[in-house]
């Protein structure tokens, strides 16, 4: 089959890609494992992690945030409204909603249980009210997408556009003083530490998947599509891993959130994070086809159908642990494989709690 041949004119691959159902339902669970592991285990106490640590964000780190994002931009295009202005005021609607998440996950109960108790501190309390997180990127590459789709410029080129924000945002980092530059700035660079998700670092996997999205509707042959992108990814990965050691640099740099480096994107951090991506989905691809299993696959579907309710309950789950019972002390910090239990045990909560929060949440 000719290479020219994989991708047609027409529309022939409008299903589900059940790889992609696969990747995000995993990438769930590693999303809950971190964020018990990153806010409350003992990861970094002496400065060091466990090879456990370690393994925990690898999953958690190129298989979780570049997997969402990613999935957005498939998810943009794949969209029946994604004109500039229902983009850009969906973009609106899920930042106002974010800042509310906020305060809903984590300062209420941090509020009123710590100014009853006395281990309340406003500036943690505008920190976890301020946090630059996923839906705060969300929202505003929402709205960057909607600018550039109204400056007409095509799907081809915003990846190149992301690029050139990607190598322009990893020199940007400095500790804004000022409320505009923790807080505003931190949305689109850099700027402090609040600032997790900066536009200008993480716009490239949302840019890559509407790029993805425009030419996997056209792809004539799965097996072939993914046995080329497992083929160069792997070599990529390998690549990036050899070359980083010979030249003296620790891969674990490029998920590691010591030091929050994993959210201080780089070029080279993004091409090893993609390319993980790619060469998991890959696999999944030609592991999960053959395993035919309707239950597992009922239960993938709904996880990944359901990504945002379930991201929403356990952070209000962590969250209210974290501001209630860590802050104030009463539950010290727990060894890193804990980290593991708790992110099934969270998981299969929210998943379970998900049918009955979609009734109330929309995002």
């Amino acid at each position: 089959m000719p290479l020219k041949s994989l991708v047609d004119d027409e529309f022939v691959n409008t299903g589900r890609q059940k790889s992609l159902d696969y990747i995000k339902a995993f990438a769930i669970l590693y999303m809950v494992t971190i964020h018990w592991y990153e806010e409350m285990s003992v990861c970094y106490s002496d400065g060091t992690t466990s090879l456990l640590g370690y393994i925990i964000e690898f999953l958690g780190g190129p298989l979780a945030a570049p997997v969402f994002t990613f999935a957005m931009g498939l998810g943009i295009v794949y969209s029946r409204h994604r004109t500039p202005g229902e983009l850009f005021k969906r973009g609106v609607k899920i930042l106002i909603f974010s800042y509310i998440f906020n305060v809903l996950r984590i300062c209420i109960g941090y509020f009123i249980v710590g100014k009853a108790v006395g281990y309340f501190d406003a500036d943690t309390f505008w920190y976890y009210t301020m946090n630059v997180d996923i839906l705060q990127f969300c929202g505003v590459t929402f709205m960057f997408t909607a600018l550039l789709k109204k400056l007409n410029v095509p799907l081809w080129a915003v990846p190149q556009v992301a690029i050139i924000m990607l190598l322009v945002g990893q020199f940007i980092q400095f500790e804004s003083t000022t409320v505009f530059g923790k807080y505003i700035l931190a949305l689109f660079v850099n700027s402090g530490e609040v600032s997790y998700f900066p536009l200008l670092n993480w716009y490239i996997f949302p840019a890559m998947g509407m790029l993805a999205g425009r030419y996997l509707k056209q792809v004539t042959s799965l097996d072939r599509w993914h046995k080329i992108a497992v083929r160069i990814s792997f070599v990529f990965v390998i690549g990036i891993t050899a070359g980083s050691i010979f030249y003296g640099i620790n891969p674990v740099n490029f998920f590691t959130i010591q030091d929050d480096l994993y959210y201080q994107q780089s070029f080279i951090s993004v091409l090893f994070c993609f390319n993980v991506v790619m060469l998991c989905e890959g696999i999944f691809h030609f592991v999960f086809n053959k395993i035919k299993c309707e239950k597992l696959d009922k239960l993938v579907f709904y996880m990944s159908n359901n990504l945002n309710t379930i991201y929403i309950i356990q952070w209000l789950i962590i969250g209210n642990v974290l501001g209630i019972f860590f802050e104030s002390g009463w539950m010290p910090a727990f060894p890193i494989w804990v980290s593991i239990p708790l992110g099934i045990i969270t998981t299969a909560v929210s998943c379970y709690l998900a049918q009955f929060a979609n009734k109330v949440l929309k995002v």
